[in-house]
Order: C-alpha cells, then sequence, then structure tokens
C-alpha cells in the first residue's frame, strides 16, 4: 500500500494547483455533501469513507465527468494542499499537467534532449549539491556540534551510496532519454531543435518525455495523450504496461482505448464520492450497466408500493374526514410514516439494506437528495450513481437524419490532383500533394496521419484558406459548412459575453428558442447566462458546436473535436455525427471516434494524402 489518506477537505478553487492570475470563487465540496444530516444517520459521516487509496504496482484510470475535480484531486496529490495535507510525504510524486506547469525550469534556447537528459540527472546533481554543503559544513563544525556532525556523517554515507548507483546509470539513462524521445515523435533530428521552437502540441510531448524519466513512486497523468497521433498513444501504451519503472500511475485521458488497453483499476469519481474497482474499464462499465439495470428494476417496483401506500392514506384520509375516526386518523399518520421510509431494499452491490450501515434507504422520500424546493421536498427519485438515466447535458443537437443510407449524395468537394509547398516556388519538395477523389454530401472520412504530414495543410486546402500550388480543389457552389477546429473554443475563453449573447450575434431568433438550441448541445440552465471565460473547456466545445449548427450545415469539419470532452460525452457526440443529416470530415486521433462515425480514412502519410484501401477498422489494426 503506496498511499491510504483522507480525501473529504478536497474543494474546488483551492490549492497550488490554482493560478494566482484566476479570480476567487464560491468554493465547493468536490467529496462531501453540502448538507447537514441528523447525527445518527450514516450519511453524517460519510466524508469519513473518502480516503485515496492506492496500491502498489496499480495502474489507476480516474473516472469521471467534466467538472468532478479529477485535475483538481491530481494536483492536490502533487502539491500535499488543499485536503490532501495528510499524504504521506515519503511517498514521491510527479504530475503532468494540461498547464504545463512541470516545465517551469525550461531554458526558451535549450535543447530538448538536452533538457530532457538534465531534468533526468536533476537528482544526482541536486545530491552532489547536497553532499558539497554537508562537506563544507562539517569543515566548519566545532567540537561542540558532535550530535549533527553525527547526523551529518550518516547522511553523507547515505548520498555517497545513492551517487554510487545514480553515477552508475548516467549511460543508461542517456539512452533512456533517446528512446523516449524517439518514441513520442522527435526524429530525424527534431530531438535537436529548441525549447522556444517548438509549439503547444509538442512541448506537451517534451514535458511528457520529463514525466517518464523521473520514475516518481506515484506518476500523475493529466490527459496525457492530447497532444498524441496513434503511433505515439500506441508506444505510450505499451511504454507504461511494459517498461515504466515506477511503482503507480494514476491518470486521466479522455481516450476510452488508451484507457482499456492501460488501466488495470478504476477510481469512479461520482456523486461527490471516490469508488474503486480493481478491474479494467470494459469490466468496470459491463458491471456497472448491470447495477443500473438491477436498479432500475428495483424502482420500479418501488414506484408501485409508494403507489399502492399513496392509495391506502387517502381511503383512511377520506374515512377519518368523513366518521372523525380516530382510529383512521393514526391510521394515516403510521402509513405517511411508513412512505417517508420506504426506499430501495438492496444496496447498489446487492447487500439488503442495514439502516445501521446503510442510513436512509435511496428512493426513500426521507432522503431528501433533491433539496427543498420553494419550501416543499425536492424528492429526487434516484441517485445518478444508481440509476441509469439519459443526461441532458450530453447531447449534441446536430440535425439526425431520418434513416441511414450509404447512399454518399452530390460532391462538395472535388480535389483534382492538389499540390501545395511552402517557400521557394522552383523547389520540387511538396509539402502536400493528393490525388484525384471527391468530398461528398453524405460522407463519413476521418483525417488520420501522424503529426507534422500536413493533415492541417489539408484542411487550410479544403477550406480556401491555401491555395493549390498545382492542381485543383474544386468547391461546389451552394453547400454551407461548418468547420471548428481546436481554436475555437479556446477564442471563447476571452469572452464576457454569455452563451446567449454569442449566438444572438448570428441569428435573429428570440432567448427562448435559443436557449432550447444551447439545451439540445448540453448548455442549460443557468449555463447558458455565465459568461463564456467561465465555461468549462467542455461547455465552450458545445457552445462553439451549438452556434455553427445554428447556420444548418450541409457539410461539418471538425478538427480534434474531443479536446476537453470527457468519455460519455464522446460517445454521444460520436453518435450524433453517425447519424447527422449531412456530411462528416473529423481529423482526430480518437480511436471510439473514428470507429462510431468513420467509412473512409483520409490518410495524410509522408506529404501524400489518399483515401485509404481499407475499412477504418483495418486501419486501426496497424496500430496494435
Amino acid at each position: 500500500m503506496l498511499c491510504n489518506c483522507p480525501t473529504h477537505e478536497l474543494t474546488a478553487g483551492l490549492g497550488n494547483g490554482a493560478s494566482p492570475l484566476e479570480p476567487k470563487r464560491e468554493l465547493k465540496a468536490l467529496l462531501q455533501p453540502s448538507r447537514n444530516w441528523p447525527m445518527h444517520q450514516k450519511a453524517c459521516y460519510v466524508h469519513q469513507e473518502q480516503n485515496l487509496v492506492i496500491k502498489l504496482g496499480s495502474r489507476y484510470f480516474l473516472s469521471g465527468r467534466n467538472g468532478v475535480g479529477k485535475s483538481t484531486l491530481l494536483k492536490a496529490i502533487a502539491h500535499r494542499d488543499n485536503g490532501l495535507e495528510e499524504f504521506p510525504e515519503d511517498v514521491t510524486t510527479y504530475l503532468f499537467d494540461q498547464e504545463l506547469r512541470c516545465m517551469s525550469d525550461a531554458r526558451e534556447e535549450e535543447a530538448v534532449a538536452s533538457y530532457v537528459m538534465r531534468r533526468a540527472m536533476r537528482r544526482l546533481e541536486a545530491l552532489r549539491a547536497e553532499a558539497a554543503e554537508l562537506e563544507r559544513s562539517g569543515s566548519m563544525r566545532s567540537e561542540e556540534d558532535a550530535m549533527d556532525a553525527e547526523e551529518a556523517c550518516e547522511r553523507l554515507c547515505e548520498i555517497y551510496d545513492l551517487l554510487d548507483d545514480l553515477e552508475g546509470e548516467a549511460v543508461s539513462r542517456e539512452e533512456e532519454v533517446r528512446v523516449l524521445l524517439k518514441g513520442l515523435g522527435f526524429r530525424g533530428g527534431k530531438e535537436n531543435a529548441t525549447i522556444s521552437s517548438l509549439s503547444g502540441g509538442w512541448r506537451a510531448r517534451v514535458g511528457l518525455a520529463c514525466a517518464l524519466i523521473e520514475r516518481p513512486q506515484i506518476l500523475l497523468l493529466d490527459e496525457p495523450t492530447n497532444h498524441l497521433d496513434l503511433r505515439a498513444t500506441t508506444w505510450l501504451e505499451k511504454f507504461l504496461i511494459k517498461r515504466y519503472r515506477g511503482e503507480s500511475l494514476i491518470f486521466v485521458t479522455h481516450d476510452r482505448a488508451f484507457a482499456e488497453v492501460v488501466a488495470t483499476d478504476i477510481i469512479e469519481m461520482a456523486d461527490q464520492r471516490l469508488a474503486y474497482a480493481n478491474m479494467g474499464l470494459a469490466k468496470f462499465e459491463e458491471a456497472k450497466a448491470k447495477r443500473a439495470t438491477s436498479t432500475a428494476v428495483m424502482q420500479k417496483n418501488l414506484d408501485s408500493k409508494k403507489k399502492a401506500l399513496e392509495k391506502q392514506i387517502r381511503k383512511q384520509a377520506e374515512l377519518a374526514a368523513g366518521s372523525g375516526s380516530e382510529k383512521a386518523g393514526n391510521r394515516v399518520a403510521a402509513l405517511s410514516k411508513k412512505l417517508g421510509r420506504t426506499g430501495l431494499e438492496k444496496t447498489a452491490d446487492g447487500k439488503k439494506w442495514n439502516a445501521q450501515k446503510h442510513g436512509v434507504r435511496i428512493g426513500a422520500d426521507n432522503n431528501n437528495d433533491g433539496g427543498w424546493i420553494k419550501g416543499r421536498n425536492g424528492k429526487k427519485r434516484m441517485s445518478a450513481a444508481t440509476h441509469a438515466k439519459k443526461n441532458p447535458q450530453l447531447g449534441f443537437g446536430f440535425k439526425q437524419a431520418d434513416e441511414t443510407s450509404d447512399d454518399e449524395g452530390e460532391k462538395v468537394f472535388e480535389l483534382r490532383r492538389p499540390s501545395f509547398r511552402y517557400g521557394d516556388p522552383q523547389s520540387s519538395a511538396f509539402v502536400l500533394s493528393a490525388g484525384e477523389f471527391g468530398i461528398h454530401q453524405k460522407c463519413r472520412i476521418a483525417i488520420c496521419g501522424e503529426n507534422g504530414q500536413g493533415k492541417t495543410t489539408l484542411l487550410k486546402l479544403l477550406l480556401g484558406d491555401l491555395k493549390p500550388t498545382r492542381g485543383e480543389v474544386k468547391r461546389m457552389q451552394g453547400w454551407r459548412l461548418f468547420f471548428m477546429n481546436q481554436q475555437s473554443s479556446e477564442i471563447l475563453s476571452e469572452l464576457s459575453i454569455n452563451p446567449v449573447e454569442l449566438l444572438m450575434k448570428e441569428t435573429t431568433k428570440g432567448v427562448p428558442e435559443l436557449r432550447q438550441h444551447l439545451g439540445r448541445f448540453g448548455i442549460i440552465g443557468a449555463e447558458a447566462l455565465r459568461p463564456l471565460k467561465e465555461l468549462s473547456g467542455g461547455q465552450r466545445v458545445r457552445v462553439a458546436m451549438s452556434a455553427g449548427a445554428l447556420r444548418d450545415p450541409h457539410l461539418l469539419v471538425l478538427d480534434e473535436p474531443t479536446n476537453h470532452l470527457d468519455m460519455e460525452s464522446i460517445e454521444a457526440l460520436g453518435e450524433a455525427l453517425a447519424n447527422f443529416d449531412g456530411g462528416v470530415v473529423i481529423c482526430t486521433h480518437d480511436r471510439a471516434l473514428i470507429k462510431s462515425v468513420a467509412r473512409d480514412i483520409l490518410l495524410v502519410e509522408a506529404g501524400k494524402a489518399g483515401i485509404f484501401q481499407g475499412t477504418p477498422e483495418q486501419y486501426l489494426n496497424k496500430f496494435k
């Protein structure tokens, strides 16, 4: 066991993980209910069960919807703050975060390989400095400091032993750095590029290499596949399973295939609780679906039982009112009390309900999970963790086709051997060239290929942002396109207007209609009126898509649409795109989305673009 510490004080908006530039907002407890319970009820002690338990040799997938606090938990572990002050001090951790604060010591003009090697030897240099300081202070110590001298001597002996081991590993560490960088795509001299010359995506790869070379006891990875292509992602999967030398791993990802391959255990962060499962993702979801089905049956039986009790209460109340019978009045009171206590007979794991162990029954009116609404009991029917119900916040309201068809429809684009190059017009080295093919009204195409091979250039040619040096990209008239790239949601993060105000700039529709439209994309209630810069990344992606859908496009062109979305949202997006009443072109590395949407692969490889001769499944099988 590496760790078993309480987490119930984890709070959104606190800790070193929060940016000092961001204004402090209303605090929110992430792992305990924000309500008071009578002291005799089990629920008032629920915070005592919210412990972070990490076993030696396990790879944990931290699962949960956007906004539940997964990144906040990882940051709290790394910084030992925000409610996790009791995290063991002697257990080493390292956090690869999405903001790349882990690279704060990078020098802009330093070469990539030199920087990663410096990070690999950081502990060695720190021990050398500590040894030098102890040697210097020892020579100045008086005879009266004999006790301090003895302790310093013991520490020096420890350091010398560690230095012998680490200096012996120096050559192997250099080879390890080379292998890491090559696996993450730094080939052909790119490993010698300066940090300042790298894009945000390539900087993230450098940060990931630094994380993998650290070898802490617990490695924390927050969305490690965000900037990786399929080849680098599958390499990372194999590295973490077979070659990583740390003792345990906790990771957050929206890549379902990555989680299925890497995870040995699941930590689900939902309903302000941490739930543990000693199994992979596929088995966990299967078990969860079975529990949901069983709970739905119990809910149906519970509803019938409550209706029968309510009928008896009405009958006895009528009898009491008509005859003034005290016995009937007492019967009404007793039945009402019984109705308030009536809930599920079994717990989520199938055990018989025990009020002393489990508290108020789930589904009972006395268990007022719905809160008080205008002075009345909210009576939430079932906990979200136990009752399977379609969440309106997962939807993507693109226009859906009435029926599926293999008919591709008319051409929207026609590519006639276009080629494009940057720089000298006399050069014969083309950055990108393509064959002859069309993109049709009802297509389902996934643009795939390694990073740096020309996918972005191809998109710019399709959209008319670049003109071919040779050949032609012909766009047919009369077709409406919606294009969304990775910057579309980032631009929204700088705006103070709310989603409704944004959409009002695109249409003359009224506020009620626009709020309905946003609701179809999962932006419901107060979220539609919050400033865009205060929404989460996933919510801004939904707003950007809803704005594009207002134009009733015939063809969707989406560049990395899964960024900032959780797994359930990606699954819902895949379903919406597969059934969209129009054409879909997605540029993505997400294997689950490719499987659910694509009928064809437009492969960009070595500067050449063409339709892959095979099925999407056959293409993905190349990376197993």
